[in-house]
């Protein structure tokens, strides 16, 4: 059975050569300082936003996370409990090949997150002396000055707290139409959004650290695609 690959197919090495692209927009002009300065309060020290206060906190980091792990459960639920177990009866089943991809991707992106963060080396804006921390700013291709090198190591490229928010575009996967598509590729863009603007302005990431996530996200659901194959007719 001949099936048409739909514009989700492919977007796989335009997107790879757009992360390249960002990566050296970002490489070689200060556009993640010149962002950041703008959340920065020079006079009095501070970042738009508090990171301990507990109002943001709550709504933008830990109820997000909430959120998608109750989400994940019931999508494994409905791909895999719904018409077998009596008790999850009512619940419409998902093929699980669609279920899979976006619930990998909710499972890798974070987990590939953490691993690029052992190796990268990149300071948050809060740790840099730009910004009233201990640390050299230096960019993601660039070497630390060896007359003054950081006293610890940094973590936070890519950005970790909208890892999971950007892998909700896989949720692109779940839909059969090009509207639904759409829809599911906007929502994790909206989300991982929102997530990654919110650790911006409390100076916890750069642009960049945050976009690198939202590509990673999206390559990871690509490829997830061209494993699990969800518009194959799912198997009986």
């Amino acid at each position: 059975m001949h099936l048409q690959r739909s514009w989700l197919d492919r977007s796989l090495w335009p997107s790879l050569a757009l992360f390249g692209a960002m990566l050296a927009v970002f490489q070689f002009t200060p556009a993640d300082l010149l962002i950041q300065d703008r959340l920065f309060d020079f006079r009095t020290g501070r970042w738009l936003v508090d990171r301990n206060a507990w109002g943001p906190t709550f709504l933008f980091h830990k109820l997000p996370k909430y959120l998608i792990i109750g989400f994940a459960v019931l999508l494994l639920l409905k791909a895999h409990a719904a018409g077998r177990w009596k008790r999850f009866s009512r619940l419409k089943p998902v093929p699980w090949r669609r279920a899979w991809v976006v619930l990998g991707c909710l499972a890798l992106t974070p987990v590939s997150v953490s691993i690029g963060k052992q190796f990268t080396n990149v300071f948050c804006p809060w740790d840099v002396e730009r910004y009233g921390g201990p640390q050299p700013y230096v960019r993601i291709m660039s070497a630390y000055d060896p007359a003054h090198p950081p006293s610890d190591c940094g973590k936070c490229w890519p950005a970790g707290h909208a890892s999971a928010g950007f892998a909700l575009a896989a949720l692109a996967s779940l839909a059969v139409t090009s509207r639904g598509r759409l829809y599911g590729t906007l929502t994790g863009l909206l989300t991982g959004g929102v997530m990654g603007i919110y650790q911006m302005m409390k100076g916890a990431h750069y642009t960049s650290d945050t976009l690198a996530t939202l590509f990673l996200a999206w390559i990871i659901h690509l490829l997830l695609r061209r494993a699990l194959k969800p518009d194959t007719p799912a198997l009986k």
